[in-house]
């Protein structure tokens, strides 16, 4: 895949997890900002990072809010990409992930 193809395709997911997250939280509040970020976070945390970022920049999202949301894609999105190593990966890589995986996890639920 080139270059601009890239630029496109996230350019893309950013504007349309922009427009979901805007109506969620215009729908559901505080609410509909997590679960977007929880659905964000399966296949990409990017997009939702710098769509909260600028909503917070408006002023339209708080920061607890934006931080916690931020934080849960992250953590969904880490869980998925272990899921993916369970799923798939070798007994070592499992083994070895593992203690990295928890922390992580353990930290963003200490941070949530």
């Amino acid at each position: 895949m080139d270059t601009t193809a890239i630029i496109v395709r996230f350019a893309v997911a950013y504007a349309a997890i922009l427009v979901i997250l805007r109506a969620a939280h215009m729908f559901l509040g505080d609410a509909g900002v997590y679960a977007s970020a929880a659905l964000s976070g399966v296949a990409d945390v990017d997009a939702i990072t710098l769509s909260i970022a600028r909503m917070t920049s408006a002023e339209t999202v708080e920061i607890g809010t934006a931080t916690k949301a931020i934080v849960l894609a992250a953590m969904v999105n880490t869980t998925v990409k272990g899921g993916i190593v369970f799923a798939l990966g070798a007994v070592s890589l499992k083994k070895s992930i593992l203690p990295a995986l928890l922390l992580t996890l353990a930290a963003g639920l200490g941070l949530a």
